[in-house]
C-alpha cells in the first residue's frame, strides 16, 4: 500500500505531460481565425497602398454624404461627465485591529 501514493503521483505526471504537448500548437494558432476573417472580408487588400483617384462608380454626393452622416451617428460620443461620484471600497467594511 505504500506504493499507492507514488502511483497516483506518477499517473498525474503522465496526464499532465500528455496535456502539455498540445498547448504550444494551440498557442501558435492563436489569432489565425481572426486574421482569416479579415482577409476573407477585404475586397481589395492593395487599396490602402494604392487608393483610386476617383470615387467608386455609382457613388454620388448625396449617397456618400448619407453614408458619412450614418457613420458619424454610429461613432460614440466623447466622454461625458459622471453624474455621481465613483467610490471604491477596499476591504470587508469591518473594524480593524484584533
Amino acid at each position: 500500500m505504500k506504493a499507492m501514493p507514488y502511483m497516483i503521483v506518477m499517473a498525474a505526471a503522465v496526464i499532465c505531460a500528455g496535456c502539455e504537448s498540445e498547448s504550444p500548437y494551440f498557442d501558435s494558432q492563436l489569432g489565425t481565425a481572426s486574421a482569416h476573417l479579415v482577409q476573407a472580408q477585404t475586397l481589395d487588400p492593395a487599396a490602402a497602398g494604392n487608393p483610386p483617384a476617383l470615387a467608386p462608380a455609382g457613388a454620388d454626393g448625396q449617397r456618400i454624404e448619407a453614408a458619412v452622416d450614418n457613420y458619424h451617428k454610429d461613432v460614440p460620443k466623447q466622454e461625458q461627465s459622471v453624474s455621481r461620484p465613483i467610490v471604491f471600497e477596499v476591504g470587508g467594511g469591518g473594524t480593524g485591529g484584533g
